[in-house]
């Protein structure tokens, strides 16, 4: 019976745009967009970890000296695992910055206010950072933020709007562009 209703489940998904969720105990108030942990975190060094797609086994990258929090739910919790990689496959089908900034657009909560990218993933290619620089322009009344590793995408952007807000994060393989070019 548990399967059927995963199977179910997996079903109506494959049905949906991209899947945002309301707020959780550290972030109230506010829209999350995740994607599945270390498979999309090109940046990720001694927190990397990876959750396999189908089993939930979470292997731990060769640096690894803490756990990420993101992968471990996608290891305990199925439903959250699913729903982060349906995310990555639509914006993959999506291919590049325009179809995935319409792609975000037409699935982006319409009484969004502020909105928290990547509680879990991190922007995995300059399109995709691209699509969401994007985005914010054309939403200047939703305050989107996300903290990144993938610095080199931000360093590449020719201008961040004022209504996204970056914070590197520090613990990834371009640790050194955060204190060089002051992110």
């Amino acid at each position: 019976a548990a399967h059927l209703k995963r199977q179910i489940f997996v079903e109506g998904l494959k049905r949906k745009p991209l899947v945002f969720a309301f707020g959780n105990s550290k972030i109230s108030g506010a829209y999350t967009f995740s994607l599945p942990s270390g498979w999309t975190c090109p940046g990720a060094n001694i927190c990397l970890a990876k959750v396999n797609r189908e089993t939930g086994k979470l292997t731990d990258g060769p640096n690894a000296k803490v756990r990420c929090f993101s992968a471990s739910q996608e290891a305990v919790y199925p439903t959250v695992r699913f729903i982060r990689w349906h995310n990555l496959d639509r914006l993959k089908e999506a291919k590049d910055t325009l179809s995935m900034a319409n792609l975000i657009l037409e699935s982006l909560p319409a009484d969004a206010k502020r909105v928290r990218i990547h509680v879990a993933g991190d922007f995995f290619s300059q399109d995709y950072f691209d699509a969401w620089i994007q985005v914010a322009k054309e939403k200047p009344e939703v305050i989107f933020y996300a903290y990144t590793k993938s610095l080199p995408f931000w360093i590449r952007a020719r201008s961040i709007p004022e209504n996204l807000k970056l914070n590197a994060s520090i613990g990834g393989h371009w640790d050194s562009l955060a204190f060089e070019h002051k992110l």
